[in-house]
C-alpha cells in the first residue's frame, strides 16, 4: 500500500502539533509497512536539522520526503488561507501526473484543497482524506480578531471537509463538529493522536509540596493565559509552584515568586525533567484538538485540569483530573484551590490513572495500527 501524505510542515524543521503528527504518522505507519510519499515546504537551506537523523533506516527505506515551494504572500487578512491554496496548487501540479501511483491521500489541513477542487475521473478513484486536527474555526473563540480569524477560515475547511472522501477526527467534540458541516455526508475516520513509549518510562508518582503546576504552551487568547493570570493572582499566598514553558512575551507574565517563566523549550529532555516535578498541568483553552502537552504531561503522570473542548474529554475525566467548561473564569479559580487542597491519596490516584491510560491506549504504536486499519477499510471500499 502506497499513501501520499500532504503536509505544511514536518518536525524537526517545524514546531506545532500538526507538524509533529505529520512527522510521528509517517514513522510509525512505516513501521507498519506501508510506502509513503511525503510531501513538505521547502526545507531552509540554513536549517542544520535532519530528518535522517530522526528515522531508522527501515523508516528511511518507506518514506521518500519531496520537497514543494510553499508560497508567502506578505501579511493581508486572510494571507494564510491564500497562501494555503497557492501551495496546495503547488502540490497538485506536483503529484497530478503520477496520482494513480497512490492507494490514498492524507491531507493535513488545507493541503488537498487544489487536488479536491479539481476532481477528474482519475482523482475521483482515489480515497482523499483530511485533518483538520482542532477544527478550531468552528469552535468557541475570545476576542474580535479571532473571532473574524475563525470567520475566514470556516468557509474553505467546509468546502475541503465537505469535499473529502474521508475527514478525520481525533474523537470527542470534534466528531460532532465535522458531522454537522458536512450533514452527515462525509464519512468520519476516527482517530487520536500518540506519543512515543519513552515517555512512559520511569515515572515516580511523587507529590510536591508546595503543590507545583505547569504550563505548556505559546501565548494566544485562545490558549486561557489571561484566565490563568487572574487565578494566579487572586490566589498567590506563595503555597505553590507554577512553571510556564513556552514563548509568553513579558507584558503576559505575572511577577510573583514561585512563578517560573522557562521561555520556549524544544529539548524533550527538559521538559521532562520539568514535568517530573509537577503535579497538574493546566489547559484551559477555549479550543484545542487534542493536545499533545496533555498527552506528555499525563505521561509522566502528572493529573490535568482541562476545557471541555475539542478531543479533551478523551483524556481527561473526573478520574484522571478536572474537566471544566471553557472561559470560566469562577470555576477556574475554585478547581485551582481544590489543586492546592487535595488529599495525596486522591492525588496520586488521579497521576496514576493519567499515566495509565496514556500507555494503555496512547502509545504511537497502537495509533499507527489504528490508523493503518483506517486507511485499508478506505481502500477497500
Amino acid at each position: 500500500m502506497k499513501v501520499l501524505l500532504l503536509t505544511d510542515g514536518i518536525y524537526p524543521y517545524t514546531i506545532g502539533g500538526m507538524q509533529k503528527h505529520s512527522y510521528y504518522l509517517a514513522k510509525f505507519l512505516a513501521r507498519e509497512g506501508v510506502i509513503l510519499d511525503v510531501l513538505i515546504p521547502t526545507i531552509p537551506v540554513e536549517t542544520t536539522a535532519k530528518l535522517e537523523d530522526y528515522l531508522t533506516l527501515e523508516e528511511q527505506k518507506k518514506i521518500n520526503f519531496i520537497e514543494i515551494n510553499q508560497p508567502k504572500v506578505g501579511y493581508f487578512p486572510g494571507h494564510y488561507i491564500y497562501e494555503s491554496y497557492k501551495y496546495s496548487k503547488n502540490i497538485y501540479n506536483q503529484v497530478i501526473d503520477h496520482i494513480d501511483e497512490y492507494d490514498f491521500v492524507y491531507a493535513q489541513g488545507f493541503t488537498a484543497w487544489k487536488l479536491l477542487k479539481e476532481r477528474s475521473d482519475d482523482i475521483k478513484r482515489l480515497p482523499i482524506g483530511v485533518n483538520f486536527h482542532g477544527l478550531e474555526m468552528f469552535q468557541i473563540t475570545d476576542g474580535i480578531a479571532s473571532k473574524m480569524e475563525q470567520f475566514l477560515f470556516r468557509s474553505p475547511a467546509r468546502y475541503c471537509l465537505n469535499k473529502a472522501d474521508y475527514a478525520y477526527s481525533l474523537g470527542g467534540k470534534l466528531t460532532d463538529i465535522i458531522d454537522r458541516e458536512t450533514d452527515g455526508n462525509t464519512d468520519i475516520l476516527q482517530t487520536p493522536i500518540g506519543i512515543e513509549d519513552y515517555w512512559l518510562e520511569n515515572v515516580h508518582l511523587n507529590i510536591e509540596r508546595p503543590r507545583r503546576f505547569v504550563f505548556i504552551g505559546r501565548y494566544e487568547k485562545r490558549k486561557g493565559i489571561d484566565l490563568l493570570n487572574n487565578v494566579i493572582e487572586k490566589n498567590y499566598s506563595g503555597d505553590f509552584y507554577f512553571d510556564f514553558i513556552g514563548p509568553i512575551p513579558e507584558e503576559k507574565r505575572v511577577d510573583f515568586p514561585n512563578v517560573y517563566y522557562h521561555g520556549a523549550i524544544y529539548e524533550e529532555n527538559r521538559i521532562i525533567k520539568i514535568l517530573n516535578q509537577g503535579d497538574v498541568l493546566f489547559c484551559p483553552s477555549y479550543s484545542e484538538g487534542m493536545p499533545t502537552v496533555i498527552l506528555e504531561a499525563m505521561s509522566r503522570g502528572l493529573a490535568v485540569v482541562a476545557t471541555d473542548v475539542g478531543a479533551v474529554n478523551c483524556l481527561v475525566s473526573s478520574q484522571t483530573g478536572w474537566l471544566i467548561e471553557p472561559g470560566d473564569q469562577e470555576l477556574l479559580d475554585k478547581t485551582f484551590k481544590e489543586c492546592i487542597n487535595i488529599g495525596e491519596e486522591e492525588l496520586i490516584d488521579k497521576k496514576r490513572a493519567a499515566h495509565q491510560l496514556i500507555k494503555e491506549e496512547y502509545t504511537w504504536t497502537n495509533i499507527a495500527k489504528i490508523n493503518k486499519q483506517a486507511i485499508l477499510s478506505a481502500v477497500e471500499e
